[in-house]
């Protein structure tokens, strides 16, 4: 007898280096019932020929070609296309153990759960590391959780807003897509798509390695000083704001608030010297929501620095500028 078919998303853009890796871990996957839906979004590298050399040789293997418009419309492209009952998300950098899909299927199966959260690691220029959830800091047991708790669990971060360390029901991903032209979509789209899941599982066993080491990850610490990356998150967190408050939670709420804040001055002032700039009407909105929140009880605790930030992005602008400039050197000087 068969079992569930599983999509398999794989965005690729100029990953040469890893992306045999990548694919041959998931064809090699000890659970046979795969749909692997590669999209290559504009690949100049060779990536593309890669792709295409996997289709020929693997008929659960389709591939897609579009020009760039990055990993989000990549990712929607796929979802548009899935046939399987489950949804896992893969990085063409990153790898995966062999069992991830058998155990992950087999954990969502045995729960009846709509997403199983599963383990992973890092791998960083000093070696693979174990990812530790803030939950698990905090030494929070997500069996004895409601489903109210993982989702506020969710709008905190504390499990960790990843879209490629779960496994997913395809249903809940029925309305909910990427949204388009900015960087952390992942910590965007959660807290929507934990508003459509009623059972949540998690798999406390090392199944994913995500790649740290990649400079042309949108997540890799070249971004730092990245001003739209900085504004991407930004909009991420204001969308956990608007979650919470619909579920009317509180801590959450005031937790979003506090980091869309700090998003917002770092973008602010980063963008001075950043690889990629802001447009006026992304600065524009920034402005208005630093202005708007300059009253409430959540700027009271913000640290001596960042009010001295905020007051000059309004008032001493050259501040701002010098201060941008002193951060640009300290982490070109990290990254030597």
């Amino acid at each position: 007898m068969h079992g569930k078919l599983v999509s398999v998303i794989v965005p690729v853009y100029n990953t040469k280096s890893y992306l045999a890796r990548c694919l041959n871990s998931i064809l090699e996957q000890t659970y046979k019932y795969l749909d692997v839906i590669i999209v290559d979004d504009g690949s100049n590298d060779g990536s593309e020929d890669i792709c295409d050399s996997y289709a020929q040789k693997d008929e659960r293997v389709r591939v897609f070609h579009q020009k760039n418009q990055g990993q989000s419309a990549a990712r929607n492209f796929a979802l548009d296309r899935v046939s399987g009952d489950y949804i896992l998300f893969v990085d063409a950098d990153d790898y995966v153990d062999r069992m991830l899909v058998e155990k992950a299927v087999s954990c969502i199966e045995s729960s009846n759960a709509d997403v199983v959260l599963f383990a992973h690691c890092e791998i960083t220029a000093k070696g693979i590391v174990p990812f530790t959830h803030a939950f698990e800091k905090e030494h929070i047991r997500l069996e004895e959780s409601s489903i109210q708790d993982i989702r506020h669990l969710i709008l905190m971060d504390k499990i960790s807003n990843l879209v490629w360390n779960k496994l997913y029901k395809r249903k809940i991903w029925k309305d909910i897509r990427f949204p388009l032209g900015i960087y952390y979509e992942d910590l965007f789209v959660h807290p929507d798509l934990f508003l459509g899941v009623d059972q949540f599982s998690y798999l406390p066993e090392i199944l994913y390695y995500n790649n740290r080491i990649n400079p042309y990850s949108t997540t890799s610490a070249s971004n730092n000083f990245n001003a739209f990356a900085r504004y991407g998150k930004f909009k991420a967190y204001c969308r956990h704001e608007r979650i919470a408050e619909f579920v009317k939670d509180k801590q959450a709420t005031d937790w979003a608030i506090e980091h869309a804040l700090r998003e917002a001055i770092k973008a602010m002032y980063i963008n001075y010297y950043s690889k990629k700039t802001l447009s006026t009407e992304a600065q524009k909105e920034l402005k208005i929501y630093l202005k708007n929140c300059w009253n409430c009880p959540t700027m009271s605790r913000m640290s001596a620095k960042n009010k001295i930030l905020w007051w000059s992005i309004f008032n001493f602008p050259l501040f701002c500028k010098c201060y941008s400039f002193i951060r640009y050197w300290q982490e070109n000087l990290k990254s030597r």
